[in-house]
């Protein structure tokens, strides 16, 4: 056996060989009595082959035999056949000659028909090489001598197929010419330096690995992949590309595939509205000019709107602005006096914003009451009880383990007693509000029982339910006809008239009206903090001062 072959099949004995063993000792007999048979006629034959007596049975001479037809009956003699006898005298040596002459044309009889049926009939069909092993029983092997040449015969398949498709695999590579100078150049190198460097990469190499081995060691996270998405990306072209080429080529499908779209709408649009009014050539033009607006998603198309393009225009007016002043050169100088009388502002009071603090505060403030104004819920809140501290559970000063323990336990026994008598307090309130009552099979009751209770007049509270609203309903009759007709009006002998205008002026109305009018004005100037600095303003201050210094010195 291959010693490469290490498979041990297990074999289980066939569990009717006692049965065999007992039907197949007749057959075992047999084969050593015509054993027996064969020896003693060989005997027989060579006692026979001295002597030349010939006896001449009958009056007509017989033909001589050919070789072929001897050497048949020789073979025929020296088989194990049942139907052999002992040649003892001439007469039943005779007959033994008639019989196997008889088998014999009976035999060649056959073998013609079956040369002739052969040449009439070509079909041969094919056997399947497992049924003809079976059928074999001669040649069959059990399955733990012929593990070898299965797996001789599956590696050469193996081979077969890794031939026929290398085949097809006609490209050559090219080296590049950096690593044949890089070769040439480590030619050029001792045999002593060239290992020297090899073992310090493959020392760094390992330095390298052993990292990336602890950095994964320390990711518990390590995914599966499906055998199926292992399929998929080798079935798929666009994988096996770079990661540019690939994503340029899915860009690709993508606008193929929007455009299509666009085309199927277009067509749809076309079919089901015919109608198209003529708008301009602006689709053409956005097409031409921004065809990336076109593949733009929605979350896209609103970051532009709101952001990109607002910055654009910012940008764009600010550079127009400073094109159009740029074009202005006339710097203005001034005086002695304008320097000496203008003040410039510190740093500390263009950084604060006293102004705007309380406009800011108040309208956070007012923000926050129609916030509370809108939202009307407000939860109800459950007081803590006042076993509930804590503090007295695991207090190492005042108690031991085993008495937090138990301190531990009382609370949660406290706790989940009070939970339970909560919930069997709102089953009670709900079932109070629930009318629904079911009859119920309830226990016969005794005679002393029955007697004890009191009697029970069906049908007595539905009565009484339907006397009381009648009652109420006759009550709201009452009150509505009071109402509508007025049947408790008191007559009266005449009218008395009072004074009163049609018209009238509120003065005290006019003038709260006004100051709401001055204060709302009031609040909206304050938020204007913007001071232009003019020159008229210094001017009209320069005026001011200088006319009082004349006042004076009058």
């Amino acid at each position: 056996m291959d010693p490469e072959c290490t498979f041990r099949p297990k074999t289980t004995p066939y569990k009717g060989s006692k049965a065999r063993l007992s039907t197949a000792w007749p057959f075992l007999i047999a084969a050593e009595y015509a054993k027996r048979e064969k020896l003693k006629m060989e005997q027989e034959l060579a006692s026979l082959s001295s002597c030349t007596f010939t006896p001449n049975a009958h009056a007509q001479r017989t033909p001589e035999k050919p070789v072929e037809e001897k050497l048949a009956f020789v073979q025929q003699q020296m088989s194990p056949n049942p139907k052999r006898v002992k040649v003892d005298d001439v007469t039943e040596r005779l007959y033994g000659d008639g019989l196997l002459r008889y088998e014999l044309r009976a035999k060649v009889k056959r073998a013609l028909e079956d040369r002739s049926v052969r040449a009439t009939c070509t079909f041969t069909p094919k056997i399947n090489a497992v049924t003809r092993a079976m059928v074999d029983h001669t040649q069959y092997k059990p399955i733990q001598d012929r593990v070898p040449e299965i797996q001789r015969r599956k590696k050469e398949v193996l081979r077969q197929l890794a031939t026929s498709v290398e085949d097809k695999l006609t490209f050559v590579p090219e080296i590049n010419e950096k690593s044949r100078q890089l070769t040439q150049q480590l030619g050029h190198l001792s045999v002593t330096d060239r290992l020297v460097q090899d073992a310090e990469d493959n020392i760094e190499k390992r330095q390298i690995v052993e990292e990336l081995y602890t950095t994964a060691q320390g990711l518990s996270f390590a995914p599966q992949v499906n055998e199926r998405s292992h399929s998929i990306v080798d079935q798929k072209p666009e994988f096996k590309l770079d990661f540019v080429t690939r994503q340029r080529v899915l860009q690709d499908r993508r606008d193929d595939k929007l455009e299509h779209q666009m085309l199927l709408e277009e067509k749809v649009n076309a079919i089901e509205k015919p109608f198209q009014p003529c708008i301009g050539n602006a689709e053409k033009v956005l097409k031409h000019t921004r065809p990336k607006r076109l593949t733009e998603s929605t979350p896209q198309q609103l970051y532009r709107m709101t952001y990109a393009e607002p910055r654009k225009k910012a940008e764009q007016k600010k550079r127009l602005e400073e094109a159009y002043y740029n074009k202005f050169s006339f710097q203005p100088t001034l005086n002695h006096v304008s320097k000496a009388l203008g003040r410039a502002t510190p740093i500390q009071k263009l950084a604060k914003s006293d102004a705007t603090k309380p406009i800011r505060s108040r309208v956070i403030k007012e923000m926050e009451q129609r916030t509370q104004a809108e939202c009307r819920f407000r939860p109800a809140l459950t007081p803590l009880e006042g076993d509930a501290d804590r503090a007295t559970v695991w207090n190492p000063a005042h108690c031991t383990i085993v008495d937090c323990d138990s301190n531990i336990e009382r609370a949660r026994e406290r706790r989940r007693q009070s939970l339970e008598d909560k919930r069997h307090l709102l089953e009670f309130e709900e079932l109070q509000r629930c009318t629904f009552q079911p009859n119920i099979n309830r226990k016969p009751i005794s005679a002393s029982e029955a007697a004890a209770r009191p009697v029970v007049v069906r049908g007595l509270s539905r009565f009484l339910e339907l006397k009381q609203r009648a009652k109420r309903q006759e009550e709201e009759l009452r009150e509505r006809e009071a109402k509508v007709f007025g049947t408790s009006y008191t007559p009266r002998a005449y009218t008395i008239p009072e004074p009163f205008k049609l018209s009238y002026q509120d003065r005290q109305r006019d003038g709260k009206r006004g100051r709401l009018e001055a204060e709302l004005r009031q609040k909206e100037m304050k938020e204007c903090t913007f001071a232009p600095s003019t020159m008229e303003v210094k001017n009209r201050k320069l005026i001011q001062s200088l006319l009082r210094d004349d006042n004076g010195v009058q």
